[in-house]
């Protein structure tokens, strides 16, 4: 599902103080939405007050699908984890993933409700089971950068990471959380794991990213130096 946007407007065409801005840029600005063929339809969206916002159930732990914003077409996608049943209502979380429970109640206060998903309407004891997994995996990151850390305990506690963020279905960010990992190998001297990993984040990152984006230029500027280095130890 890909939406495609109906104005492109620069932050400065709106002035942030009165005497700032373009001349007339409100009459411009209802020129052009006056132009659009569903006008009525964004108008009424953009008159929405913060109080009006209708109450959506699974933003955080449940999505089916994830937003994703690519540059080159300027299109917003939500990008489907699981199969969708014909009219079933998805919903799109527009807050970090990973978030602990106090951290994610401060942050949705901002959309003006109170989110009823499967995780945040848990009981207590479930909650602080994921907050422990989320602050664990937090953990075990540094823990694998730890220069002290040994080559085996390094394995172990990558398993243990995969196996915190599947049960947290932290989907959307694996294709960091590889990219990590192939940076760390490679600064143990592993650089055929790394490049396991660093095209495993990339077949998630073009999944979840812009393909064409910052994210996964790097990816694979970061392939191209592992398949060198490793083409020139096997010729």
């Amino acid at each position: 599902m890909t939406s495609f946007p109906a104005i492109i407007a620069d932050n400065e065409f709106f002035p942030a103080k009165e005497g700032q801005g373009l001349p007339k840029h409100d009459q411009l600005f209802q020129k052009a939405l006056d132009q659009l063929t569903d006008k009525q339809r964004l108008l009424t969206l953009a008159r929405s007050e913060r109080e009006d916002v209708h109450v959506v159930d699974d933003v955080i732990r449940t999505n089916a699908a994830y937003s994703r914003f690519t540059k080159k077409d300027l299109a917003m996608s939500a990008v489907a984890t699981r199969d969708i049943e014909p009219g079933e209502e998805i919903t799109i979380s527009y807050i970090s993933l990973g978030m602990p429970t106090a951290q994610r109640a401060r942050t949705i206060t901002n959309w003006g409700f109170n989110c009823t998903c499967e995780l945040c309407s848990a009981p207590p004891e479930a909650r602080e089971a994921s907050d422990e997994r989320r602050e664990r995996l937090v953990e075990v990151y540094y823990a694998m950068q730890d220069e002290s850390t040994s080559y085996n305990a390094l394995i172990e506690l990558t398993r243990e990471f995969i196996k915190l963020a599947q049960v947290e279905r932290l989907v959307a960010k694996v294709g960091e959380y590889y990219q990590a990992f192939m940076r760390i190998y490679y600064g143990v001297g592993d650089a055929e794991t790394a490049r396991k990993y660093g095209q495993a984040a990339l077949q998630f990152a073009e999944i979840f990213s812009d393909p064409e984006g910052g994210f996964c230029a790097g990816i694979r500027r970061d392939l191209k130096q592992l398949d060198r280095e490793l083409s020139g130890k096997t010729s």
